[in-house]
């Protein structure tokens, strides 16, 4: 069977774990996975203002 490729740049790496409130990004991915961003809503016509990006 073929590897999968992954495309969300963390070459098969965990990512890491969610950071407490209030401290800096740190690249998890929860916001994304979580909430739509501003940039999602303004850029993709019709993109849903609750849930993941």
């Amino acid at each position: 069977m073929a590897a999968i490729i992954l495309i969300d740049g963390t070459n098969g790496e965990r990512l890491p774990a969610k950071p407490a409130h209030g401290s800096p990004y740190n690249g998890c991915g929860y916001c994304c996975a979580t909430q739509a961003c501003g940039v999602a809503l303004d850029h993709i016509p019709g993109h849903p203002t609750e849930g993941a990006c």
